[in-house]
């Protein structure tokens, strides 16, 4: 009988125990997770911090789920070190337990820039649900009337968005002069902008802080590089993320650019240990470059096929589709694709309104990349059409 242990309870870890009961039914299975929380969605902790959805909402597993399929739950428990001659993890009560597979969704953690390092009320990050619920915590108790976000990527304006709902005036603060500019273009970047500004929020671009005003040991503000200061009760730094690779190198893993290198049946360079998620490089379907893992979905899938090859019946993994959607400021975007460095012979054909903006990335009539924003009910056949490389005039057809 063999002992799997599941690390972490992110996406790719939850498409493993998804399916590794069902695969392995006499096994013992572990799930470990350094989060006291029950397994939830990070996709709707923007939801959650803007009072849409309940935490019940953001939950993905309840207790019975882990009782029903005999899962041995441990939150809480932070693993400190894996030995993988002996094939055993370490945790931090001092627990040694044995595996036959293992597998890493460790997922990753914010950037902090060194400025904001330090451990201050009223000074946050917004990636997990605890920050979610210390965020909360402090508007209600404190009063929150100013907010500051460093950030203009996804989880940046998910959380201005957010605290906006809130009626908390928000400054966003870009040393960059793009909103998601690892995502969308100049053109889409403006529009969004525009109904950023149009629900109150304040953009700084091309800022620089560096200094944090500090009273009675609580954020006051910050000041700038060219000497303004500007007031804040609070701060929150989505700056970006690193993958957690400290296990991996326990482990003696191979790694690409901080990521662990996966084979495409999710099994690492270890024979007994598997890998899913954002703490993951993966083959991108269109590209076939490996590519950091981006998706819910795709990590879930990613965890599916580590079940497969950890009950000792391999599969698989097509690749990541590498679609990107969010909402905010009561505007959608999807984008996938060659959008942001179309090659020479490529073709791209703008359309824009108050209230939409479209570019479609083509090679002669096969879609390359696209990107919708404000109107975006049409992305699902655009991703049909980039994925299996329907022609656009079978698409234009087929609509």
């Amino acid at each position: 009988m063999k002992t799997h242990i599941i690390i972490g309870t992110s996406a790719a870890s939850l498409g493993v125990l998804n399916k590794l009961r069902t695969l392995d039914p006499a096994g013992t299975i572990i799930c470990i997770s350094d989060e006291p929380e029950l397994p939830y969605n990070k996709c709707f902790l923007a939801d959650y911090l803007s009072g849409s959805k309940q935490e019940i909402e953001v939950n993905t597993r309840s207790p019975s789920f882990f009782e029903q399929h005999r899962i041995n739950l441990m939150l809480g428990k932070k693993v400190l070190s894996i030995n993988h001659h002996q094939k055993n993890i370490i945790l931090n009560d001092g627990q040694i337990l044995s595996y036959d597979t293992l597998f890493l969704g460790t997922g990753s953690s914010p950037i902090i820039p060194s400025l904001f390092n330090r451990k201050l009320p009223g000074l946050f990050t917004f990636h997990t649900l605890a920050d979610s619920n210390a965020i909360l915590t402090y508007v209600n108790q404190h009063h929150v009337q100013h907010a500051i976000v460093i950030g203009t990527g996804l989880s940046g304006l998910e959380c201005a968005d957010s605290l906006a709902t809130r009626h908390i005036k928000v400054t966003v603060i870009s040393r960059h002069g793009q909103l998601l500019r690892r995502f969308i273009d100049q053109k889409a970047s403006s529009f969004i902008e525009s109904k950023m500004q149009a629900q109150g929020i304040t953009l700084l671009k091309y800022h620089e802080p560096v200094e944090l005003v500090v009273h009675e040991d609580k954020i006051k503000g910050l000041r700038m590089e060219d000497g303004h200061e500007l007031k804040a009760d609070m701060i929150i730094i989505a700056t970006g993320l690193r993958p957690n690779n400290e296990l991996a190198q326990s482990a003696e893993l191979k790694l690409r650019d901080g990521y662990i290198v996966v084979d495409d049946a999710m099994q690492t360079s270890n024979a007994s240990i598997w890998a899913g998620g954002d703490c993951c490089l993966v083959k991108d379907q269109l590209s076939g470059q490996p590519v950091p893992s981006t998706t819910w979905s795709d990590a879930m899938l990613q965890g599916s096929i580590a079940a497969h090859g950890m009950a000792g019946l391999p599969k698989k993994y097509p690749g990541i589709a590498a679609v990107i959607s969010s909402s905010f400021f009561c505007t959608q975007f999807v984008t996938a694709g060659n959008v942001l460095n179309p090659l020479p012979h490529h073709t791209t054909a703008v359309q824009s309104g108050s209230d939409f903006y479209q570019a479609l990335v083509t090679e002669g009539d096969r879609l390359c990349g696209f990107l919708p924003v404000g109107q975006t009910n049409h992305a699902p056949r655009l991703k049909r059409a980039l994925l299996t490389g329907q022609s656009l005039s079978e698409l234009n057809s087929a609509s």
